[in-house]
């Protein structure tokens, strides 16, 4: 008895679909399964206050002086930097850069007592498709405190 050839190569379609499913899935589990480090945890918290526009907050965990390169909201103390009350209080919008902050995907790390929050925006106006926006905290004796964001 000759099999057709046709079935074996649905057969094979769907095998490989169901697969390919099954790794999407487990990626996506894996992702939002992730286990939060302790960068993670301060920076989630910061960036809860800031979308939630909590200034005492903000304010407690932050430097008198916050460095932003991408704020055009007033004057700058000296080169970018701006009042903690000043920022939190005028330029919150562009200091934030995205609508939110906890619901996007972003990396931090911890080196030599400063933390680094990145996300990777996708822009088709960016020379390589997108650009980085760094939050960063350096550790301080009363714990790590918000120093300032740039955009590379």
């Amino acid at each position: 008895m000759i099999i057709p050839k046709l079935p074996a190569f649905l057969t094979f379609v769907l095998t490989s679909l169901m697969f390919i499913t099954s790794c999407n899935s487990s990626n996506n589990q894996h992702t939002a399964k992730k286990a939060f480090t302790k960068t993670d945890s301060i920076w989630i918290k910061f960036a809860s206050a800031l979308e939630s526009k909590n200034i005492s907050y903000l304010k407690a965990n932050s430097l008198d002086s916050i460095k932003c390169t991408e704020c055009e909201c007033g004057p700058a103390v000296v080169d970018e930097l701006f009042t903690s009350e000043f920022i939190f209080q005028k330029c919150l919008a562009q200091l934030m850069h995205l609508k939110t902050l906890t619901n996007e995907e972003f990396d931090s790390s911890e080196n030599d007592g400063v933390i680094h929050v990145n996300y990777h925006i996708k822009s088709k106006n960016a020379e390589e498709g997108g650009y980085n926006l760094i939050f960063y905290f350096v550790k301080t004796r009363n714990g790590y405190k918000f120093q300032g964001v740039l955009v590379t």
